[in-house]
């Protein structure tokens, strides 16, 4: 997030980045809200902070994926890594607005391309801003590009109407251990077939063990076509009365677009099951057919980002790939 301080120099040079700790989540979490709520010029925008929750189920998970700058021993910023098998990408990026540009994301960011390298993932991307030059600017230094809009979209939730019966699936919860783990691979042979290596494994579990939401899976014959790791409700990504998809996919053949349609439905009827008033989910405008289905079932875009990608080539960001996700 944003990036004012005269002395620079020496200000990111006192900066000691290091993992969040513990007692920190709570003021991580309203750094978050208050730096998107003042670029964005929200009102309140650390009012209920709980409400949505962006760092600590993932810091519960592994604290090494939040790095964390303090200076003069009060913490400042965060960002999160996040790794998909052999991609990974980062955000929210956050600093106290008082700090920007000032150095401090720049400092996070030598860290964050450190645990790349570490990872040894073959690709990494992020979302930010299409319109701020600022933010396009600093992670151009660090070898990213701006490729294709990002549309983040949502739709309303008639609670009141029947679910969709005619798109049956399974969740992850009601898996027994075998089941999970059997899923679980079917689930990375799918995304392999997307983007070699791509494996959304720990967000599956991720999901399933704070118990977050859920993974819808569809079958044909037995076997995986398609499936959606989904968050709902306070405390997590989505928010209070919100579902919120992280990462959707159909396999890849003659059938995707037809998957991917059935994929959209079983989201909508997870939604109404968990009482969600709104279902939001990111596509990239790369999958243009896929964008084309989301407008089909009444998605309306609520805000455009750039997906910023390094090396500067597609990886699964690919026209014949049907995905939704969010990189925030």
């Amino acid at each position: 997030m944003g990036i004012r301080d005269g002395n620079t120099r020496k200000l990111s040079d006192r900066v000691i980045i290091r993992e969040l700790k513990e007692n920190e989540l709570g003021e991580a979490e309203m750094i978050v809200h208050l730096a998107f709520g003042t670029f964005l010029h929200i009102p309140d925008a650390i009012q209920n902070p709980a409400e949505k929750r962006l760092l600590t189920h993932r810091w519960r998970r592994n604290p090494e994926d939040i790095i964390a700058a303090e200076l003069d021993g009060k913490l400042v910023g965060t960002n999160v890594v996040t790794r998909w098998g052999s991609f990974a990408f980062f955000g929210p990026l956050t600093v106290r607005p008082e700090f920007w540009d000032s150095g401090i994301a720049s400092r996070m960011m030598e860290s964050t391309m450190g645990i790349f390298e570490k990872w040894g993932v073959t690709h990494t991307g992020l979302f930010t801003f299409a319109d701020s030059p600022k933010h396009l600017g600093l992670y151009h230094k660090f070898g990213y590009h701006a490729r294709f809009l990002t549309s983040i979209m949502t739709k309303e939730i008639d609670r009141s109407d029947r679910p969709i019966t005619n798109q049956k699936f399974i969740t992850f919860s009601e898996c027994g251990t075998k089941g999970k783990e059997k899923y679980l691979e079917e689930c990375r042979e799918l995304t392999a077939g997307l983007y070699p290596g791509l494996d959304l494994s720990s967000e599956i579990s991720l999901v399933d063990d704070y118990k977050l939401g859920d993974t819808l899976m569809l079958l044909e014959d037995s076997k995986l076509s398609s499936f959606a790791t989904c968050q709902n409700g306070p405390n997590t990504e989505a928010g209070k009365d919100k579902c919120f998809v992280k990462f959707g996919a159909a396999r890849r053949d003659s059938r995707s677009g037809e998957r991917f349609e059935n994929l959209i439905l079983a989201c909508q009827s997870f939604s109404r099951m968990r009482g969600a008033s709104s279902l939001e989910a990111g596509v990239n405008l790369s999958h243009s057919s896929a964008f084309d289905l989301m407008l089909k079932h009444g998605f309306r875009t609520t805000f455009l980002g750039v997906a910023m990608q390094k090396p500067n080539a597609p990886a699964f960001n690919l026209e014949e790939n049907y995905i939704m996700d969010d990189w925030r």
